[in-house]
């Protein structure tokens, strides 16, 4: 019987190829998104996982529980100003997404992998989970709370096959950067290109982290050869942090 898999934020870049790359391994994958349904649908069609709407806004519920791996990958960056021009609704829907849906889903899922004395729960962090950043409060708090519940869950669960792990990405080529900058453009700052650039030319490769990158990484996380993996944030930066 194949490893059953749950991916939020399936229909984002990442999501997309975290969804191929583990149905093209063979594992049972069911993959969250909010409102892209006409994506989800293609991807679906396109790797035979199945999908489900459900928004991180408010309360939620599950439509399974019995996961054996949960990546998650669903994340908000809606920052832009220093921490005390942050709102409370901007800490708020960024610590509902980024923060408090990983730790609902985790919770919802732990009994099935207890039962089994197995279970891999990885969380594409940032490399804001290791460092901060300006104007970028509440997206660096949002990454370093998941970053701590990590490192509890392998405190707690290590005894039981079950690890927990971040993946720490630079920027990446993605819908969310896109978003940014444009979010950039609109503010009279540049242009979305010069803005993408910058970030390029800031990494030593001069270049953004591509999604497949992220999924392989993910891909190793949940195998057997990475069981000694726990409690860890793994770069993949290009070496910028460093």
């Amino acid at each position: 019987m194949s490893q059953r898999v749950l991916i939020t934020g399936g229909t984002g870049s990442v999501g997309q190829a975290l969804v191929s790359a583990f149905t093209g391994h063979g594992y049972e994958v069911h993959f969250q998104y909010q409102s892209q349904s006409l994506v989800a649908d293609a991807l679906s069609e396109a790797t035979g996982a199945e999908s489900f709407a459900l928004s991180f806004d408010d309360a939620f519920e599950l439509p399974r529980e019995d996961f054996d791996i949960i990546v998650h990958c669903a994340g908000v960056n809606l920052s832009r100003v220093p921490i005390h021009e942050i709102s409370d609704e901007e800490l708020s829907v960024t610590l509902a997404v980024n923060l408090v849906a990983p730790f609902r889903i985790t919770r919802a899922c732990l009994p099935h992998m207890l039962n089994r004395n197995w279970g891999r729960i990885i969380s594409i962090g940032s490399i804001y989970s290791l460092r901060g950043s300006s104007n970028n409060g509440s997206y660096n708090i949002s990454k370093h709370a998941l970053t701590g519940m990590t490192k509890s869950l392998c405190s707690d669960y290590a005894s039981r096959g079950i690890t927990a792990n971040d993946i720490c990405p630079a920027a990446i080529e993605s819908d969310m950067m896109r978003t940014i900058a444009a979010r950039y453009e609109s503010e009279g700052k540049g242009t979305s290109e010069e803005y993408l650039q910058a970030v390029r030319a800031a990494n030593p490769t001069h270049r953004l982290a591509r999604p497949q990158e992220i999924a392989s990484a993910a891909l190793f996380l949940a195998s057997e050869g990475a069981a000694f993996v726990n409690g860890s944030a793994i770069l993949i930066d290009g070496g910028q942090l460093a």
